[in-house]
């Protein structure tokens, strides 16, 4: 365990040495009341979007309600299973990270909003792409007053691999931090600020046609809605000279 915690903190500083790349990033502070946000997110960079996959085809589900100044939300009913995408700029990177970074929070008004799965996704296209890392948050049948949060990701051969990483409350803000490692199919994952037992990996036979697509939705059976916010992707490399983030 000693062990772990050094290599963690040794990759934690490289991380903050890299030169980094934004590929995507949010910001919803200028959206009005269930206003409908530009799938073409404005500013830099240029290319990062929105994408929408589901029953209903148009972005009209999504928006931020007053109490939650500044945040979208991702909004089911029926149980159509409506899929919410942030694709970042279409780059291929043939070293280095991908990173993501986000938060959200779900309506605790209406508890039917469990469980919460996240993908990270390769491709641009929930369908066509294959899933790297699937997280769950979901009910704890050994604690009604948490909610589970689970991962599961592929593994060589076939297959999937499924393991807990952690509990929150369901009226909790979550906040998480993904590193995928391109050239040696790795994964890191911070989640409440804890990094979960250091490194995972992926399969070899992972390939990048540019960097994956981050997808949030409701499992079935489920409605609800869930805020979301600061959600931001980049690309890092290891600093030959001085540099700092775009």
């Amino acid at each position: 365990m000693k062990n772990i915690k050094v290599q963690i903190t040794l990759f934690l500083l490289f991380l903050t040495s890299c030169n980094s790349t934004k590929l995507l990033d949010t910001n919803f502070g200028r959206n009005s009341f269930f206003d409908f946000p530009d799938l073409n997110l404005p500013g830099d960079p240029v290319g990062d979007r929105i994408s929408w996959n589901g029953l209903i085809h148009e972005p009209r589900l999504l928006g931020h309600l007053s109490e939650h100044q500044g945040q979208l939300i991702l909004l089911q009913t029926q149980s159509d299973r409506n899929r919410l995408g942030f694709v970042p700029v279409s780059t291929i990177f043939n070293e280095g990270f991908y990173e993501y970074t986000w938060r959200g929070k779900r309506n605790t008004e209406d508890y039917s909003t469990r469980p919460l799965i996240i993908q990270i996704k390769t491709g641009e296209v929930y369908d066509d792409g294959k899933a790297l890392i699937t997280m769950n948050i979901g009910p704890d049948t050994d604690d009604s007053e948490h909610d589970r949060v689970r991962l599961t990701v592929p593994v060589d051969g076939g297959g999937f691999d499924s393991f807990e990483i952690g509990h929150i409350r369901p009226d909790a803000m979550m906040t998480f931090a993904i590193v995928i490692d391109i050239i040696n199919k790795k994964y890191w994952i911070s989640f409440q600020g804890n990094t979960h037992n250091g490194f995972h990996s992926l399969p070899e036979s992972i390939t990048f046609s540019s960097a994956p697509s981050l997808w949030y939705h409701l499992g079935s059976g489920a409605t609800g809605m869930v805020f979301l916010d600061d959600i931001s992707i980049f690309h890092l490399v290891k600093r030959e000279e001085d540099g700092s983030r775009e």
